[in-house]
């Protein structure tokens, strides 16, 4: 039998070769899989703002505010359970706060009757005086009993005064006393206790600014002075929503505020009364 030729060997070389192909590259890479697109980390928008306070005398720098950031869901039944007690405590109160307001109001009312009637008893003393010293009429000892007269209803007019005065004073301070009670139930502070866990916390620097990254979606944002570092604003209490791209700065100011009944302000305090 013959034996094949050199050049069919090279032609049967040349089939096998063109049939199997390249090696695949995961075979060329020793069996490592092949590298897939690097998948990009969702953007999360960032949230900014400035609190506008009086710098702190000497320092020049804003006193710092604590800032925190509370889902919308969480934040509807927090207030929801903080209002229904403060209605129920104001209501207690109300004939009691009523009460002492009309009582301060008529005291005071007293006390300016009796200083009214104690500049005519001056007036009439001093007039008499003088009339008496250039007359020079009757006897020196019915001078005397004039006079007498006269300083005893000064000194009678002068104790109504000091007693209406003091009276008005008690009043005063009474109903006072009732409406600071019930002004805690109106304060940022008391609707910041128990505040439910924070989805973000943050603090304000030297120039009053901070900054956060939360999802998008609607928040309430707290923002309380530091009383310890020289803070006196009431706070703030206000609905914000993120969304995506870049949103325009939060500006905290007087007009705000706790207690302005702001449209985006979470408590409407003219209703707690």
């Amino acid at each position: 039998m013959e034996k094949p030729s050199h050049l069919l060997l090279l032609l049967a070389l040349g089939v096998l070769a063109c049939t199997c192909g390249p090696a695949p590259q995961a075979e060329r890479q020793a069996g490592e899989p092949a590298s897939l697109p690097r998948a990009e980390a969702p953007r999360v928008p960032g949230v900014r703002g400035r609190v506008a306070l009086p710098p702190r005398s000497g320092s020049g720098a804003i006193p710092p505010v604590e800032i925190e950031v509370v889902p919308e869901p969480a934040m509807i039944a927090f207030v929801a359970t903080r209002l229904q007690a403060a209605h129920a405590a104001l209501a207690r109160t109300a004939e009691a706060r009523e009460r002492a307001t009309r009582e301060a109001r008529a005291a005071l009312a007293e006390n300016d009757r009796a200083d009214q009637e104690l500049k005519k008893t001056v007036a009439r003393d001093l007039r008499a005086r003088l009339e008496i010293a250039v007359r020079k009429q009757g006897d020196p000892v019915d001078v005397q009993g004039k006079h007498a007269e006269l300083l005893a209803r000064k000194q009678e007019s002068y104790r109504k005064a000091v007693a209406a005065g003091k009276r008005s004073l008690e009043r005063e301070r009474a109903a006072a006393a009732l409406e600071s009670e019930a002004r805690r139930f109106r304060e940022a502070r008391y609707f910041t206790e128990g505040l439910p866990p924070p989805i973000q916390a943050t603090r304000t620097d030297s120039l009053g600014t901070f900054s956060m990254d939360l999802p998008t979606g609607r928040y309430a944002l707290v923002a309380l002075p530091d009383l310890a570092a020289g803070g006196s604003s009431p706070g703030w209490l206000l609905w914000i929503e993120v969304r995506d791209g870049a949103p325009d700065p939060i500006l905290l100011d007087d007009h705000n505020q706790h207690g302005t009944d702001c449209d985006a302000c979470i408590v409407t305090v003219k209703e707690l009364r």
